[in-house]
């Protein structure tokens, strides 16, 4: 039995998600957007024949220039949780490449799930949007 090898695909998308947020910030920030982390090679079925893309969060971006009390704010209020997109959404929005590919026979595998760690702490560290 051979087992295929995928190639990842590792990208950062920023999503518009200011209307989660008070009045008061959306006032201070303008626009905020979430940036995430996802693998385009790696798709999920959450209870639905429509496939989405887990999401992690890396970062809020505001479209102001504001204060460093409220950018310690948003960061506060960043999820911990992957959340799931569909793929035609993400799809349809402009992300940026990580660079950071590798082959991998499956997504739980230890050595995928140590990459993956490894590309979010890069994004993390070098912001590609």
């Amino acid at each position: 039995m051979t087992t295929e090898v995928i190639k990842s695909d590792f990208r950062v998308v920023a999503i518009d998600e200011t209307r989660h947020w008070n009045k008061d910030i959306q006032e201070a920030c303008g626009t905020i957007k979430t940036v995430y982390l996802f693998d385009k090679s790696v798709q999920t079925f959450c209870c639905e024949i429509t496939p989405s893309y887990a999401l992690t969060p890396l970062y809020y971006i505001a479209e102001n220039e504001i204060s460093d009390e409220m950018h310690e704010t948003l960061q506060q209020e960043l999820p911990n949780e992957v959340s799931h997109f569909h793929c035609s959404v993400v799809d349809e929005l402009e992300s940026e490449s990580t660079e950071n590919d590798i082959d991998f026979e499956s997504s739980e595998s230890e050595e995928y799930q140590e990459h993956y760690a490894e590309v979010e702490e890069y994004c993390n560290a070098n912001h590609l949007i």
